[in-house]
């Protein structure tokens, strides 16, 4: 029997219907009080380092000021296809914004 084009898959062997197996359900994920929002912003190799600062200061200053959590990759850990290094902030809607906003300011200080 050959699948129809844009036809769903049936169930194999007579297997009951598990929801949980076929969808996804986003656990961890919401718009509640507590929920946790993951941001990545792409940055040249060369201009992480004003991400950072010297000695972490300026990171740890972000870090301090919006409540998120902001990690740089490592310099030889790039996005694929390019020499850019991620920087992944997480946390609260407000600290994501907050640190995502003090991140982007400092790549553009002069």
């Amino acid at each position: 029997m050959a699948a129809e084009l844009g036809a769903k898959r049936g169930f194999e062997d007579g297997e009951a219907y598990d929801p949980a197996k076929r969808q996804a359900t986003g656990a961890g994920v919401g718009t509640g009080e507590g929920a946790s929002f993951l941001f990545k912003i792409l940055v040249p190799n060369k201009m992480a380092g004003g991400v950072i600062g010297s000695r972490g200061a300026t990171i740890n200053s972000i870090k301090e000021a919006s409540g998120a959590r902001v990690k740089v990759s490592k310099a030889e850990e790039t996005y694929p296809g390019t020499s850019d290094r991620i920087i992944l902030i997480s946390g609260s809607v407000d600290g994501v914004l907050t640190a995502s906003r003090l991140v982007v300011a400092e790549i553009f200080k002069e």
